[in-house]
């Protein structure tokens, strides 16, 4: 019996279900790796389609070449926030200074006339 490609349209249409499948987890699985490592919207999508493109690999590349983002609770809307940026992504609240102890360094300026001394 000569080979006919797939055979009948069950086996076809098994196969284009697997491949829509791994297509869809893979689109996903980049999409939310992206997401885990605080990347931008714009290179979430860009590494998504990469993802439906290439494979799981795309995810394990993601994971494997961004650092992890450390977060921090916001004062003001307590959610996790990066603690790279200046302001929160949820609120737009920016850092609050902590308080001062007393141990503190202070950089004086001084200049050469403030260290001479003056003899009597």
């Amino acid at each position: 019996m000569p080979w006919n490609g797939l055979g009948n349209g069950y086996e076809f249409m098994a196969l284009a279900l697997a491949i829509a499948i791994q297509i869809v987890l893979s689109f996903a699985v980049a999409y939310a790796a992206a997401r885990h490592r605080g990347l931008s919207k714009r290179s979430r999508i860009g590494w998504s389609i990469a993802g439906a493109l290439l494979g799981f690999g795309c995810g394990l590349a993601i994971l494997a070449i961004y650092p992890r983002c450390i977060r921090a609770k916001c004062a003001r809307c307590q959610k996790l926030r990066r603690v790279e940026l200046a302001t929160c992504d949820h609120c737009g609240n920016g850092w609050e200074s902590p308080p001062n102890e007393g141990i503190e360094i202070v950089d004086v300026n001084t200049t050469n006339s403030q260290l001479k001394c003056t003899s009597a």
